[in-house]
């Protein structure tokens, strides 16, 4: 079986965020364990250094010759100035060069996830050339249009929804969680689901630190030693005023102050927690920082009221920290652990738990203990055969001929958008560099 993996979702601004470790983490593991199927990882070629990230990351693992690039004008976030016209483009050549592959199933690391993005795609050119798959992460934004997208009618949430019609061509989805597979079921009914899970990045792991390298960290960052620690951004749905607002007494406080690690974006909290000295706010870390914090902590807590999966529990655990959750949506999934859940919208409650594991060494060592336990169960490895298997039951399409070859149809599709001038040639440059194996050249054809 012909397989083809895009891979946009480790080139866009997810490569930062739980997205972008996913696909990342999924596509190696589907590359190590794919046995007798030929994998092919398909990339934005006008972003190199992403693209470089990704070579050098399958060195080894795949020739080189498969992994496959296109191009396209930039920029080509949907709403910046050019964005939508180099849309129209870079979806043309991202669809033939994927299916001048001739694969048996394409499988889509994100759709949704970066609708507005450095992200582009046309399910309608693929359908009936290929089956097609899709990791499914949550949705969110469909279910809360008005707080994610701006109401029904802006502009943002019509680019949604024309990505959420073009599902309607997907074959089968990969929830991360048995959660999601519930709420996907509740909008999408078509196509076959098969939960796949989720895993770290290999670099989160337990670390040996030795006491002068704990010493640099923590005055490096100007905290003291024992801290609780949250990470995993700062949209509302992450529910951080709640852990801010949670009533320690004051020498808990003092002993065991709280770390917030925002990642790319900051927000401006009330002046009572951000002038408040028991409180430390960072934002984007490096991985390095990133896995120091979690080593080091005395406690991890997560208090978000929805995740798809919930990855920053699972990442605190791979580095030995004891856990606490909200009980919500699939973060239960994640620990299966009920003393280590908390109501996130129960303030004495996320105190209550915080306020025992910090003081009670027979539960904090339950924590321990569970986490060790859970952490073992989640594997790309395990993860990618889910997927493999699931896309060797696909039946396989009557007939996948293209009828003309895949750069003529994509040239016929340029053409199609009756382009002038500048935009003409900038469109036929990544044309002749997607198919750099074309026989004519810009001046016959123009």
């Amino acid at each position: 079986m012909r397989i083809a993996i895009d891979l946009q979702a480790v080139q866009s601004d997810s490569r930062f965020r739980g997205i972008g470790r996913y696909a990342m983490g999924l596509a190696e593991g589907i590359v190590r364990n794919r046995g007798n199927h030929d994998i092919f990882l398909v990339l934005n070629g006008s972003l190199p250094e992403s693209v470089q990230t990704v070579r050098e990351n399958f060195a080894g693992l795949l020739p080189p010759e498969n992994i496959v690039l296109w191009y396209t004008p930039l920029p080509l976030k949907y709403f910046e100035w050019g964005g939508m016209e180099h849309h129209k483009i870079g979806s043309i050549l991202q669809s033939f060069c994927t299916l001048n592959l001739k694969p048996d199933v394409v499988l889509f690391c994100t759709l949704l996830g970066d609708f507005c993005d450095t992200f582009t795609c046309d399910l309608n050119r693929l359908q009936g050339f290929t089956r097609m798959a899709t990791v499914f992460y949550d949705l969110i934004p469909y279910r809360d249009p008005d707080r994610c997208l701006g109401g029904k009618e802006s502009p943002v949430y019509q680019r949604y929804m024309d990505l959420f019609d073009q599902m309607r061509h997907i074959d089968l989805f990969f929830p991360i969680s048995n959660h999601a597979k519930s709420e996907l079921r509740t909008a999408i009914k078509h196509g076959e689901a098969k939960t796949i899970f989720s895993d770290t990045d290999s670099r989160f792991k337990k670390i040996d630190i030795t006491d002068k390298e704990r010493k640099y960290f923590l005055e490096r960052f100007g905290i003291e030693d024992g801290f609780v620690l949250y990470t995993g951004g700062n949209d509302e749905r992450k529910n951080i005023p709640t852990l801010l607002t949670s009533h320690l007494p004051e020498t808990l406080r003092k002993r065991f102050p709280l770390v917030v690690i925002e990642g790319k974006n900051t927000v401006q909290y009330e002046s009572r927690f951000t002038e408040d000295p028991w409180i430390y706010f960072f934002d984007y870390l490096s991985d390095k920082d990133l896995l120091y914090f979690y080593n080091l902590c005395t406690l991890f807590v997560f208090p978000s009221l929805e995740e798809g999966f919930g990855l920053p529990p699972l990442e605190a655990m791979r580095c030995g920290a004891p856990v606490l959750t909200s009980n919500a949506t699939s973060l239960p999934e994640v620990v299966e652990l009920e003393e280590a859940l908390f109501d996130p919208r129960d303030i004495n409650n996320l105190t209550g738990k915080l306020q025992l594991a910090l003081t009670d060494m027979t539960f904090r060592e339950l924590l321990l203990k569970n986490g060790e336990k859970q952490q073992k169960k989640f594997s790309w490895d395990l993860s990618a055969r889910w997927c493999l298997e699931s896309m060797e039951q696909l039946p396989p399409l009557e007939s996948t001929d293209l009828g003309l070859a895949a750069a003529n149809e994509a040239r016929e599709a340029i053409e199609a958008l009756h382009l002038e001038g500048d935009e003409l040639h900038v469109a036929m440059k990544c044309f002749y560099k997607t198919f750099s194996n074309v026989e004519y050249s810009y001046n016959t054809m123009y």
